[in-house]
């Protein structure tokens, strides 16, 4: 039973090692948005279909998650990589920041609530950050509910096209859900082999594999989440 502990130990060892290995792809665009209102004094805007609608604020980041180089050549879409508010009017921005200025970044309204962005080239982990005020009729003024932006494009060499950090991240936890389950068994596995006649050795090698898992399951979720986005952005305009 020990050596079979440690075979099914190492076999998941191997499995979340390949799920860290596949966090990033070769050509790979991530993206995440942010949004938020003024709770205290919120700020109502009029829009052109005469509804009035509270103005709402987001921050969407697009980079380059891979290991390759994107260019702006590989945008097939027609406008670009486009951010989309549903139903919704842009009144403030968009105010643009960049990883380099080189990149060449330019982004540009092609409806009230769409924005296409275009860009020379992205280096792996450079990027863009588009920053709006938008208004979206809501039934409650005061307490009003919200979709996120949706990101979208088609990319050579992407068929899944731009992926959402949260679809990611929720795909992710949805795996290691059952993943932590299979792990609470085997430390049960663990503790009986403690108190069990099996040699102590059998034991503390098992412990210790299913403790590396874990470590590599943990960064491989962190850096699904967080990798690779770019740190530093200066003003496009300034």
């Amino acid at each position: 039973m020990g050596i079979l502990g440690l075979a099914v130990a190492l076999a998941s060892n191997v499995f979340a090692y390949f799920l860290y290995a596949k966090t990033f792809e070769s050509k790979a665009i991530s993206s995440d948005s942010r949004s938020g209102m003024e709770v205290t004094h919120p700020e109502f805007r009029t829009m052109s279909s005469g509804v009035r609608a509270p103005l709402r604020y987001s921050d969407c980041v697009v980079w380059n998650s891979g290991r390759a180089t994107i260019f702006g050549s590989d945008l097939k879409s027609e406008n670009g990589i486009e951010i989309l508010f549903s139903e919704a009017e842009i009144f403030k921005g968009p105010y643009v920041q960049v990883s380099l200025r080189e990149n060449k970044v330019e982004v540009r309204k092609h409806q009230p609530g769409g924005l296409s962005c275009r860009f020379d080239f992205l280096d792996p982990g450079q990027g863009f950050q588009v920053s709006v005020g938008y208004a979206v009729p809501t039934p409650d003024l005061f307490n009003p509910t919200f979709e996120r932006p949706k990101i979208i494009g088609v990319v050579v060499g992407m068929p899944k096209g731009i992926t959402s950090v949260y679809s990611r991240g929720r795909a992710i936890r949805s795996f290691y859900e059952s993943y932590g389950f299979a792990a609470v068994l085997l430390i049960l596995f663990l503790v009986a082999n403690i108190f069990s006649k099996f040699e102590l050795i059998y034991a503390l090698a098992f412990g210790a594999a299913i403790t590396s898992m874990a470590i590599i399951g943990a960064v491989a979720l962190y850096r699904a989440m967080k990798g690779r986005r770019p740190r530093r952005l200066i003003p496009l305009y300034v």
